[in-house]
């Protein structure tokens, strides 16, 4: 099997590592492939973790404080920084493959997608596929009932009540954007303490602040 193209660097996943990594690629003289199976580029930063989830809370102060919706407004700004991190491709000559990668040999990759399944060779391969929630085969995600992180870009409509599972930055964060919806908020840990990497002092004042917050909501929504 012939491959089709030859790159110095070719580049599977198109999140913070995999852009910095070709881009610091192409800046040394490198001809240079991201393949992303994604429809948008920038992986979980941009699709699914820090983009949306700051989108969503900066919306519902907004709200809060000037009334609107949430409708479109991740759509949009991550539409937008995906569209920032393909300009930044174009302009350094990286060449972006869109389909799911797979190995023939250690320096030969198929690249398939719904269309065709192109051949391309690669003297060196940076894997930056990044990470995804991880799932109990017990518990179904349903998308409906139970969410996983990456649905923030799919939540459904405002809901009466609410359980997070996990009190880490992740967990805390939302639990605070569902109680500013007027959500009733359930937050579990099985830690002794939230964010156990921050001072006691500051983790327990954070904690009345949410328990005061979560009891007007549920106050406001009753």
């Amino acid at each position: 099997m012939k491959p089709q193209r030859h790159y110095d660097l070719v580049v599977i996943g198109s999140g913070a590592a995999g852009h910095h990594g070709a881009i610091q690629g192409a800046k040394l003289g490198k001809r240079v492939a991201v393949i992303e199976r994604e429809r948008w580029l920038g992986g979980a930063t941009i699709n699914t973790g820090t983009i949306p989830s700051k989108t969503v809370r900066e919306a519902v102060i907004r709200a809060a404080k000037h009334g609107g919706t949430l409708a479109g407004r991740i759509e949009q700004v991550a539409s937008n920084e995906s569209t920032v991190y393909a300009n930044q491709f174009r302009r350094n000559a990286v060449d972006v493959l869109t389909g799911e990668a797979s190995f023939l040999s250690p320096n030969l990759i198929r690249i398939k997608n719904a269309d065709e399944s192109p051949l391309i060779e690669a003297d060196r391969v940076l894997i930056a596929t990044g990470t995804r929630p991880a799932h109990n085969p017990e518990i179904p995600i349903d998308g409906v009932s139970i969410l996983d992180t990456d649905a923030i870009r799919r939540l459904p409509p405002r809901k009466r009540a609410i359980t997070i599972v996990g009190g880490g930055v992740i967990g805390v964060e939302y639990a605070c954007i569902a109680a500013e919806l007027e959500a009733s908020v359930t937050l579990i840990e099985r830690r002794p303490q939230l964010l156990d990497f921050i001072d006691n002092e500051l983790v327990e004042a954070l904690s009345y602040h949410m328990r005061r917050g979560s009891d007007l909501s549920a106050r406001r929504g009753g």
